[in-house]
């Protein structure tokens, strides 16, 4: 059954918006609510990893003005949307916003910093050893073949925290000591993954 606005059917679409009331205002509402709550959690491990992963990656990337906060649009934002500026320069946000604004800094700050590491390097995988090393995404930034720059992420959260967390999974660390980006701290060769995501689920290591 379909719907447009040179052709409506008043019936069907009355039936959609009561169909919207009962979710919001129904019986399944408390139990809709708690889910997605509970979704939540892994989507913003998900969106902080994936956000890193994109500007560390190959190629340019884009960030909408004013979303270096977490943004819940259903479609891509424009530039026509207010931006609070004041709260972004003021870090005025939630935990998971001011993560988000960090990683984007911070790995901007590499891209300005380091040129040639993203204008002529590699990308290498990086990969975990033990029982949750599947929920590990890695990736090193490379120049005449030697890492300068791992980015890691965390895959499937929920999934991983159901399983039993990271269970001494490991990354090994090329050589040298490495600094997280995100948070000041120091690593150097067989790291456990808990130990690199104590903070955040994601890391942004330079040497």
């Amino acid at each position: 059954m379909l719907s447009s606005w040179n052709d409506s059917d008043a019936a069907y679409e009355t039936e959609i918006t009561e169909w919207i009331g009962h979710l919001t205002h129904g019986p399944a509402t408390r139990i809709l609510a708690d889910f997605a709550v509970h979704l939540d959690r892994g989507g913003v491990a998900v969106s902080l990893g994936r956000k890193l992963l994109q500007l560390v990656g190959p190629g340019i990337p884009d960030t909408y003005q004013g979303t270096e906060f977490l943004d819940f649009s259903l479609v891509d934002p424009d530039n026509r949307r207010f931006v609070d500026y004041g709260a972004l320069k003021d870090g005025v946000g939630s935990p998971e916003d001011v993560a988000k604004q960090r990683i984007v800094r911070e790995a901007l700050t590499l891209r300005r910093e380091q040129p040639e590491l993203f204008l002529g390097g590699g990308c290498q995988a990086v990969f975990a050893e033990g029982a949750a090393r599947s929920h590990l995404v890695g990736m090193a930034r490379t120049l005449a073949g030697a890492p300068r720059a791992l980015a890691l992420a965390t895959r499937a959260p929920i999934g991983l925290q159901q399983s039993g967390g990271w269970r001494g999974t490991t990354v090994t660390l090329p050589e040298g000591t490495w600094t997280d980006r995100l948070t000041g701290r120091r690593f150097a060769g067989r790291v456990e993954v808990d130990q690199l995501y104590a903070e955040l689920p994601a890391v942004l290591l330079t040497r």
